[in-house]
């Protein structure tokens, strides 16, 4: 966690939303802490992570219209995403502001 995440977000913050920060890594329901919470740095954050989680998802969904390669493809970028958003819901639960391993990329490309 770098010290820039640290000091943005209040344990007040945190405690108030860790359940939407969490929804946030349920598909198209990032949009929730986006919209719900835009002063929230923590709820943003995860928010923001789980747009990026879920831009690879519909990524991958399209992927899936190719034979046989596609369906292999997006079946693993699928359970890529399921474990990335599993472990996103568990960062936000426990008030942690932690990158999710190879998403920030993502993130960072889109500006997010």
């Amino acid at each position: 966690m770098t010290e820039e995440n640290k000091t943005h977000s209040t344990e007040q913050d945190v405690k108030e939303n860790q359940i939407l920060a969490a929804i946030g890594y349920l598909g198209l329901l990032c949009f929730v802490p986006l919209l719900l919470k835009p002063d929230s740095d923590f709820a943003q954050f995860h928010g923001k992570q789980g747009l990026s989680i879920f831009i690879v998802e519909v990524i991958v969904a399209i992927l899936a219209i190719i034979p046989i390669l596609g369906w292999i493809i997006s079946f693993l970028g699928f359970v890529v995403c399921a474990l990335a958003s599993i472990y996103g819901i568990i960062q936000a639960m426990q008030g942690n502001k932690t990158e999710v391993p190879g998403f920030s990329m993502v993130r960072e490309k889109l500006n997010l």
